[in-house]
């Protein structure tokens, strides 16, 4: 069953039309079946995310008949408004087709009035089943987290996935074998697809060799002589890990194109083809950047405060992780493709869980967490403990997805956030760019602006800020999809924010925030615009001595500025009477 108006619409030339609208009977309609949906037992994921889809449509078109109600019925009072009061008792009747025009009016008053308060309600109940959804996904999530299969002491678990993951691999390598073997068309097939191979692979590389040769010239030029700030540290790590990464990932492009041109894959195949390319550039970039961070070239430019021992067990634990995850992926989308038990999900879940567990066991070692400054990292190690422990515990009690979502989700995670903090260093680094007086650009925009250093420190600060706000939002958007919150449901929160939310009395927008910005930028720019074409072009020409020219200019700048200032804050939605 269907929420949309679109599945209701048909029948609504059978209803009467008398008593409530059509539209709103519609209205009900789809909301009652999706209440009752909704208390069924049985209703799934897929059909949690399609309801939620059909609210939003339902409720999008409530809304805009909701406030075509409201405009109509601010036309039809200023028509009212136009006929005047009513007569008083006593007073001259008015004529016949005044009284039809003042009842008809008031008649449409109540029926568009009737209908703003009816689709209000009922945008009110939408939300209500709109959050239905939302729990019902979240139990669902929770259900699926904590739902015991067999343990890996059970041996039929062995017994019975085991065979089965010998027939999956046997699936892979008899067709394959097969095909190397063959003769005749197929084996001159194979034998072109390699030649595109060995071209394509050879020409990606030359191609990809003077951007490689233009990054290490950028990475030479940019080394400091002396101590180097945490800006030029995280400055050399991110082009040292593009410049690591660029020749492995355009191969890997290389070899992707060469099959999926040649039209040698099914489409099967070109879905596993599109999971292994995604999982091992997406690998190859976190190898890249943990290297370049961990394990520079000089030891002064790393990251963070490490031993060189540290760095380097920490640098091989990311690497391995990256790899597993990548080949993780991968084993996901092809056993998704096929039809396969719960025994054999289990193994791989258990499978995965153990690799991790061996891998991070390699930092367990407490000289690795020994430094002179950095007193927060034996915390970190007892953390790493508790997540190992829980990863065992959970696989052994049978608790096998409980155990994949710990070692996968809660790792990930310290990847959003690390690299939600490389990100926020990478803004201040730019802003501190733009603004500084030791770059061109900061020498440019405080010429052109004509900014103080209270400016310039101002104007940093605001801009740095906002660009900040959005990449946290964008980080934890990131974590509420990795934590099952439905995509939808996350972006129509990101648009809540850029919309406007209640906070008190007062209303904040991301949006008008940043158009506040824009406009006081733009304004400011033009002010000093103004004042630089009164001292070279202007000025010259008159007769006006120094003083007033100090204070004609200065007048300008002092009024642009407030302009500028009260047209900013206006824009950011703060009623300045207020203040």
């Amino acid at each position: 069953m269907c929420l949309t108006l679109g599945a209701v619409w048909p029948a609504l030339a059978d209803e009467s039309t008398e008593g409530r609208p059509p539209s709103v009977k519609a209205w009900q309609k789809s909301l009652e079946t999706a209440e009752q949906e909704l208390n069924s037992d049985d209703v799934s994921d897929q059909r949690l995310t399609n309801l939620r889809d059909d609210l939003l449509q339902l409720e999008s078109t409530m809304r805009s008949a909701r406030d075509d109600a409201t405009r109509q019925t601010e036309e039809l009072r200023r028509d009212l408004e136009a006929l005047g009061p009513a007569p008083a008792e006593g007073a001259p009747a008015e004529t016949p087709g005044v009284v039809a025009k003042r009842k008809h009016l008031n008649a449409e008053v109540a029926t568009a009035e009737g209908l703003a308060k009816e689709a209000d309600l009922l945008i009110i109940r939408a939300g209500r089943a709109a959050e239905s959804i939302k729990q019902l996904r979240r139990i669902h999530f929770t259900e699926r987290a904590l739902m015991r299969t067999q343990s890996p002491l059970n041996p039929g678990l062995w017994a019975k996935g085991l065979p089965e993951w010998a027939d999956l691999r046997d699936s892979i390598m008899e067709p394959t074998k097969a095909a190397l073997l063959r003769e005749g068309e197929a084996g001159s097939g194979l034998r072109q697809l390699g030649r595109q191979l060995v071209v394509g692979v050879g020409l990606a590389l030359m191609l990809a060799f003077p951007v490689r040769r233009w990054l290490a010239n950028r990475i030479n030029r940019g080394l400091p002589a002396g101590p180097p700030t945490d800006g030029q540290r995280l400055r050399v790590a991110l082009l040292t890990a593009a410049l690591n990464a660029w020749l492995p990932a355009m191969a890997a492009l290389a070899i992707y194109f060469s099959f999926s041109l040649g039209q040698a894959l099914s489409p099967e195949a070109q879905t596993l083809a599109d999971a292994a390319l995604a999982a091992v550039i997406a690998a190859f970039i976190v190898d890249s950047f943990s290297h370049a961070a961990l394990r520079p070239r000089r030891p002064e430019l790393r990251l963070v405060n490490l031993s060189d021992a540290s760095a380097r067990a920490i640098d091989r634990v990311v690497s391995g992780l990256a790899g597993l995850f990548a080949l993780d992926h991968v084993v996901s989308v092809y056993l998704a493709q096929r039809d396969v038990s719960v025994e054999a999900i289990t193994l791989q879940n258990l499978v995965f869980g153990a690799l991790v567990i061996l891998i991070l066991a390699s930092l367990l070692r407490g000289a690795i967490w020994v430094t002179g400054s950095r007193s927060g990292w034996p915390a970190l190690a007892r953390l790493l403990k508790l997540l190992i422990l829980g990863i065992g515990v959970t696989a052994l009690l049978g608790f096998s997805a409980l155990s994949r979502l710990l070692a996968s989700h809660v790792l990930i995670s310290i990847g959003i956030l690390v690299l939600l903090w490389v990100l926020m260093r990478l803004v201040e680094e730019m802003v501190t760019l733009a603004i500084g007086t030791d770059s061109r650009i900061g020498l440019y925009l405080r010429r052109q602006l004509a900014l103080t250093e209270d400016g310039a420190e101002m104007l940093g600060f605001w801009v740095g800020g906002t660009i900040k706000g959005m990449v946290l939002i964008a980080g934890i958007l990131a974590l509420q999809i990795l934590w099952s919150v439905d995509k939808r449901d996350a972006f129509l929160w990101v648009q809540e924010i850029f919309r406007g939310f209640k906070l008190g009395g007062i209303t904040v927008s991301l949006a008008d925030i940043l158009m506040g910005i824009v406009l006081f930028g733009l304004l400011l720019m033009v002010t000093r615009l103004l004042q630089r074409t009164l001292d070279q072009r202007l000025f010259p020409r008159t007769r006006l001595d120094s003083g007033l020219r100090h204070s004609i200019r200065s007048s300008l700048g002092y009024g642009g500025f407030m302009l500028a200032a009260i047209v900013g804050i206006s824009a950011m939605g703060i009623d300045l009477s207020k203040l």
